[in-house]
């Protein structure tokens, strides 16, 4: 299990490979994200090697910045390419239709997950 506190500028996350969840909240507004994201890059890729049969991601971002976006593209392509079927709980609030349209964006694009898009 990997679990990051949130602080101003870092999301709370959570990965539990046990139960195949992961959960991502917050903001995320830090510039160097790869040293954050590498962690997670790193127990994501170990828990894709023997994956449960469907992982839950539930991403309640309330603000992204261009690194952590790239970032989170790494890990589903990680898990696209995983034995697992993912399905993922997009939060949005109601005013934020840029967050609303990247989980739109991350939906087109990750066709083999299922993705629900919620507004909070």
């Amino acid at each position: 299990m990997l679990k990051i506190e949130p602080t101003k500028n870092t999301p709370h996350i959570l990965i539990d490979a046990e139960l195949g969840i992961m959960e991502f909240s917050g903001r995320c507004t830090i510039n160097e994200t790869k040293y954050l994201f590498e962690t997670v890059k790193k127990c994501i890729e170990e828990y894709a090697k023997v994956p449960k049969p469907i992982t839950r991601i539930e991403i309640k971002i309330e603000y992204f910045n261009t690194s952590s976006v790239s970032c989170l593209e790494r890990i589903f392509n990680i898990l696209n390419n995983a034995n697992t079927k993912v399905v993922v709980d997009w939060f949005y609030e109601p005013d934020d239709d840029d967050v609303l349209e990247l989980g739109e964006d991350f939906a087109d694009v990750n066709k083999n997950c299922e993705f629900t898009i919620r507004q909070i």
